[in-house]
């Protein structure tokens, strides 16, 4: 493999070593080489290599095996620090029953439940998390629901990987174990190692094993979880003596991106490790940077900003849609590895997909879809009992609403058959000693599925199953419908907006309320090359775009300060969303309300302005 000065010093330097590999630097293709000279220098030699993500273990075996050949593999223990943790504790007949993942979930949510403590998913985890990636966490931090869930695991004798991970560290530290059978160890991404994972490489580092680490301290991202970043890169040097050679050259971005993201990370100036960014592109790229609003936007009308921020995209989107010969029919489809849009939480990108599904226009996330939200497939399930008369839509929506579950039941003891034909009866009022204010909600529900059915009979439409207006009119108040009752507040004006998008959406499509359901409902590839990518800035680390956006880069959602993140995190979270474009970068915010990251960077934001869909 040709390799520059930097990366050729890497790969045939001997002893401690820290490789700072700047984004789009080639670390993968120097970790690959260096494996190459080691083995080669002595048939004795073996080669531990730990990875975060078993793609990235699967990537790198992949390379190994085309440069070197099959044989590589039986010199090389390449893995994860849990795979390889699990693997060496087995080897030495160390190794407990071990929770799956689901069972580990199940675990904690009783644990959550047992302890009645009030929180959410999310943040529990990242107390789970933070807690489980300490070496020895003391017992005043750990919270009630991480006992039990400790208890509840020792009462099963089983043990999770946090705990292997944890054991296996100890006890090479201290002498119970013997670190792992290599003659030399490589770490990528060591940026996102926890203390837990420090004490594993130093139990190798102290018996004379020569460490390679590679990482970037400005792409430590997860300091919520523990993540040591540049304190732990320092703390390796210090305790080894290890050589410090940056990987400043940069073969993704061009220089228009790369010098800007440049600007933006220098600004952390005495917590990073310095280094100059060379983008061996050369120019020809290019940043654009927009406050968007609406076009003729009355005073106190209120407009979903990340969804016209997406409304603004479609133009450069569809500049990159396959030729009419290569579209595989059904929703558009998009030159792979072209677009990405990023977004600082999940949530955030619900609104991305909406609008870009309005546009018929594929796309993928990792996280869970708009689509798949509790109110979205009430409200879809209800469409669908419009036309089938089907329980389960009807339950759903009424459930929703606030009907109790006693109500539900005895008003499917006065309806037995298989559908819920009776309910779409004019006439129906059945509902004997049910709770006033359930009756109130099915009365509400029957009335607007009797119009409904009625408006259908009467405007047939051929060749569909409902007429377009008695379609729209459902639509539309179906959504009005699970709205009904909820208390005012940001979550109502959520699911409202959502609704109305959704809606949106159905209405154009084409055939009968099922089939348009069914239309959306269609399972999304997660790994569907030839779409428009949705991540999070957390979750685009490691890959690359021709054409990125970056959407609400308000000052208000990023820096998103608080549970552990810091203004450090937070702008290295930023420099990380920038740096995945290759040719160019969009920006764009709310007017007058921009990040101070876009300053920072030296950018300067536009007046831009859509016609809302």
């Amino acid at each position: 493999m040709s390799l520059n000065p930097s990366q050729h010093r890497v790969a045939h330097g001997s002893g401690n070593m820290l490789a700072v590999a700047g984004p789009g630097s080639g670390k993968t293709k120097t970790i690959i080489t260096k494996i190459g000279v080691i083995l080669q220098a002595d048939r004795k030699f073996r080669v531990g290599a730990v990875t975060f993500t078993s793609d990235t273990a699967n990537e790198m075996r992949e390379r190994l095996v085309k440069e070197f050949g099959y044989d590589v593999l039986k010199r090389v223990d390449l893995g994860t620090f849990h795979k390889l943790s699990i693997d060496h504790l087995r080897r030495h007949k160390m190794l407990g029953k071990i929770a799956t993942p689901p069972e580990q979930k199940t675990f904690l949510r009783r644990a959550i439940s047992a302890t009645n403590t009030e929180i959410d998913n999310e943040e529990a985890f990242k107390l789970f998390e933070n807690y489980k990636c300490a070496i020895a966490p003391s017992g005043s931090e750990i919270p009630p629901f991480i006992l039990a869930y400790n208890e509840m695991l020792k009462r099963n004798r089983v043990v999770d990987l946090y705990d292997v991970m944890r054991d296996c560290a100890t006890k090479m530290s201290n002498g119970d174990l013997p670190p792992l059978p290599v003659t030399h160890l490589l770490v990528d991404e060591f940026q996102d190692s926890d203390e837990i994972q420090f004490v594993w490489m130093m139990a190798h580092a102290k018996r004379d094993i020569p460490v390679t680490i590679v990482g970037d301290d400005d792409q430590s991202i997860y300091a919520w979880r523990r993540a040591l970043g540049y304190k732990g890169m320092i703390d390796f040097v210090e305790q080894t003596g290890a050589e410090i050679i940056p990987l400043g050259e940069n073969y993704r971005s061009h220089s228009e991106i790369l010098a800007p993201a440049d600007r933006l990370i220098r600004h952390n100036a005495g917590q990073r490790v310095e280094k100059e960014l060379v983008a061996k592109r050369g120019p020809g790229g290019s940043i654009h940077v927009y406050a968007v609003s609406a076009v003729n936007r009355q005073d106190g009308e209120e407009h979903d900003t990340v969804a016209l921020q997406t409304e603004f995209l479609i133009p450069y989107i569809m500049e990159f849609l396959l030729p009419d010969e290569e579209q595989p029919g059904g929703r558009l489809a998009v030159q792979p590895g072209e677009w990405a849009i990023l977004a600082r939480t999940n949530f955030l990108l619900d609104s991305v997909e909406a609008v870009l599904d309005q546009f018929n226009i594929r796309s993928r996330r990792n996280g869970a879809s708009f689509w798949d939200k509790d109110y979205i497939n009430s409200y879809l399930q209800l469409l669908i009992s419009v036309e089938t008369m089907n329980r389960s839509g009807i339950d759903h929506a009424l459930a929703f609403v606030g009907t109790s579950e006693e109500a539900l039941n005895q008003l499917h003891k006065r309806i037995p058959g298989a559908t819920m034909a009776p309910f779409f009866e004019r006439d129906f009022d059945d509902y004997g000693d049910i709770a006033k204010i359930d009756a109130e909600h099915m009365r509400t529900l029957q009335q607007l599925l009797v119009t409904w059915r009625q408006d259908a009979l009467f405007r047939k439409i051929p060749g569909t199953t409902t007429p377009m207006r008695s379609v729209n009119q459902a639509i539309d108040s179906a959504a009005t419908f699970l709205t009904m009752g909820m208390r005012a507040g940001n979550f109502r004006d959520r699911v409202a907006r959502h609704l109305t998008k959704a809606g949106d959406i159905l209405k154009r499509r084409n055939g009968s309320l099922v089939s348009r359901v069914q239309s959306v409902q269609k399972p999304k590839g997660k790994d569907d090359p030839a779409s428009v990518g949705l991540f999070t800035m957390h979750s685009c680390k490691g890959l690359e775009f021709g054409n990125t956006a970056i959407v609400a880069a308000d000052k208000d959602i990023v820096p998103s300060l608080g549970e552990g993140s810091t203004e450090v995190d937070e702008r290295r979270l930023f420099y990380v969303a920038m740096t995945r474009a290759k040719n160019r970068l969009f920006i764009l915010h709310t007017p007058i309300n921009d990040t101070p990251y876009i300053a920072e960077a030296g950018l300067i934001s536009n007046p831009a302005t859509v016609y809302p869909a």
